[in-house]
């Protein structure tokens, strides 16, 4: 269990906002008392936080990663199941690793695939990834919601986090119950998306969340990447060999 954090704002970012993004980081010490990793761009207004739970490459796993040209930054909660397979797969095709970590697996993908690199990932994670090209961030969720994502989007910018005591670190984020969220709260309901405070959104299972500057302001666009789907019996394809429904099964589940 390791804990992500951070923020992109509008305007390059003044001096005491390190020390924002600092104690929201240090918030999440529980989840990763190993060690906090630090991104901030001063210039583009983002800051990313990693607080960091050593389980897979102990000596070099440290985050934020990033890709070969320094163009992608990518700050990761969880685990990526099967990647030592993928990690091979795209050693082959020419994609360079820096560290021995589950978790970078994500980058070549993301340079592969563009945002369709989610559904060539299985696992439990939450994770950040900010490319600079594209100027954009975009966060992601596992299918089922295991690990934990929440956001918020205010007038001063967009801030993330894996716990929402981890946006608390931040001045700008508003501390105001939610009567609906609490109402499902009491109810012992969970709704997709909501939280106990106002404003403050929980990424949904199986989505993931594109965020970009457009003028003076964020445009957020969310994406459902994959939903529970019960097959039909009609759906059953008779022209498979009994080997190729073994590798699906082995490729998706050992």
């Amino acid at each position: 269990m390791c804990g992500i954090t951070g923020f992109w704002k509008h305007t390059s970012l003044p001096r005491e906002e390190a020390l924002y993004l600092s104690d929201m980081v240090k918030r999440l010490h529980h989840r990763g008392p190993d060690g906090y990793g630090y991104h901030v761009d001063n210039e583009r207004g983002l800051g990313m936080a990693h607080a960091r739970l050593s389980i897979i490459d102990l000596e070099t796993g440290e985050q934020p990663l990033y890709s070969p040209d320094n163009q992608r930054v990518l700050t990761v909660n969880g685990e990526f199941y099967d990647y030592k397979r993928i990690r091979t797969e795209l050693r082959l095709e020419g994609f360079r690793f820096r560290t021995k970590s589950d978790s970078e697996i994500a980058l070549p993908l993301y340079r592969k695939y563009g945002l369709d690199f989610v559904e060539h990932l299985r696992g439990e994670f939450a994770f950040a990834l900010f490319d600079q090209e594209q100027e954009r961030l975009i966060l992601v969720r596992d299918r089922f919601g295991i690990k934990p994502l929440f956001y918020h989007l205010g007038p001063k910018g967009f801030y993330f986090g894996s716990e929402i005591k981890a946006l608390f670190g931040h001045p700008d984020i508003p501390r105001r119950f939610s009567k609906e969220g609490i109402l499902h709260q009491l109810m012992h309901t969970m709704v997709p998306g909501s939280s106990a405070f106002e404003n403050i959104h929980a990424l949904k299972p199986g989505h993931l969340l594109v965020i970009q500057i457009r003028g003076k302001s964020f445009e957020l666009h969310e994406h459902c990447y994959w939903d529970v789907d019960f097959p039909r019996e009609t759906d059953r394809d008779l022209s498979r060999s009994p080997e190729h429904h073994i590798r699906e099964v082995q490729e998706k589940l050992l």
